[in-house]
């Protein structure tokens, strides 16, 4: 595959699902801006629940 290939490929995407690694949001942001970034559940609820534990 070609570089504008890749690109033209990069510009469709609309939706993408990850979890919250920093190096993946980094690399959507970058690559895939337009992109919805859905977060996947499990790390949603693990961070939600370590906060409550905070309080």
């Amino acid at each position: 595959m070609s570089l504008a290939q890749r690109e033209q490929c990069q510009t469709t995407v609309h939706l993408i699902c990850s979890d919250m690694w920093a190096p993946y949001l980094k690399v959507i942001a970058r690559r895939a801006p337009q992109a919805l970034n859905i977060l996947d559940r499990f790390h949603i609820m693990r961070k939600f629940n370590e906060a409550i534990d905070e309080i």
